[in-house]
Order: C-alpha cells, then sequence, then structure tokens
C-alpha cells in the first residue's frame, strides 16, 4: 500500500471510531436524560422548584412564590421522597409573609422491574405539622402514594404521582369558641 492509501483508511477508520463514539455517546446521554426525568429512577436526586403567581384572584397588587425542596434517594427497590414547601406571600402596603409549609414524606416499592421501560411504585406517605404560621395545616396525615413512570421512548416519556390522605390527626388543642 501506498502512503495516500494508508491515509485514506486511516482517514476512514478515525471517523468511523468518531461515529461510533458520538452515537454512544449521544445514547449515553439519551440513558441518563431518561434516568433524571424518572422518578423511580435508582440515583439521589435534590431538586429546587419555583412557581411564581404574579396576581392572586381577588387582591389587586399581590403576588406569591412557592418553592419546594425535594430530595429523593432509593434503598433497595424503595425510593424515599421529601418535600418541604416554602412560601412567600406579597400583599400590597404590608410586610412580606414567609415561611414553611408541611413536610410531606413518601416511600414507594417498586413493582416492576428496575430495567423495564414502565415503572410502577405504591407506597405510604406522611405529612408533617411543620408549618409556621399560616403556611401549614397543623395536622399528621397518612396515606398512600402511587408512581408510574413510562420511558419506553427516545422522544418522549411520561409519568405520574397520585397521593391521598386518609387518616387526619390535628395538633392545635385550642377548643373551637362556642355561641
Amino acid at each position: 500500500m501506498n502512503k495516500l492509501t494508508v491515509k485514506i483508511w486511516l482517514s476512514i477508520l478515525l471517523l468511523l471510531n468518531t461515529t461510533v463514539l458520538t452515537a454512544q455517546s449521544v445514547d449515553d446521554e439519551s440513558k441518563a436524560a431518561k434516568q433524571a426525568n424518572n422518578p423511580l429512577a435508582n440515583m439521589k436526586a435534590f431538586n429546587i422548584q419555583t412557581y411564581y403567581a404574579p396576581t392572586l384572584s381577588g387582591v389587586d397588587g399581590a403576588t406569591a412564590t412557592n418553592s419546594y425542596l425535594r430530595y429523593a434517594q432509593p434503598i433497595g427497590r424503595v425510593l424515599v421522597r421529601a418535600t418541604m414547601p416554602i412560601s412567600t406571600i406579597n400583599l400590597p402596603g404590608q410586610e412580606a409573609d414567609a415561611g414553611l409549609g408541611d413536610l410531606n414524606i413518601f416511600a414507594t416499592y417498586l413493582l416492576t422491574d428496575p430495567t423495564s421501560g414502565f415503572q410502577l411504585g405504591i407506597g405510604p406517605q406522611v405529612t408533617l405539622p411543620t408549618g409556621t404560621g399560616d403556611f401549614g395545616k397543623d395536622t399528621w396525615n397518612l396515606g398512600g402514594a402511587l408512581v408510574a413512570f413510562n420511558g419506553n421512548s427516545a422522544r418522549m416519556q411520561w409519568g405520574g404521582l397520585v397521593t391521598y390522605d386518609t387518616l387526619s390527626r390535628t395538633t392545635n388543642t385550642t377548643p373551637l369558641p362556642t355561641k
């Protein structure tokens, strides 16, 4: 083989190798994106979600900001997730009111194969009365959580979380006023 032929073959091999590496990299990124979107993924996660309401119904000039600090950690086939809300309400002519909401924790057991494209988890949840000021309910709540996630498609993943409180116990022991 002459030098030109060797250069051409080396260029072709380099191009093919780069194409394979790029395809593998894209595939790894796709898997990582699916994992990041999957609430039942086998990975620790800390998320902060913030929702801003530029107007509040019935109150001119009022705004609100709700942030959720969310931590999730798998322990075997059980996913434990805790959410702590932090809220701020700005009313016109008043100082902003801010505080913590009630802490919600649930633990879902993964019913399906962890490697399958569709995953389903179910388990108990508890809401603790950690709210400050008017931002909590002053009740302990027990219930259940159901989480589903479909990651079969590389183009679109979907899922949902359904929670239901069945038992409630108030921590406020102040009697209600009577007439």
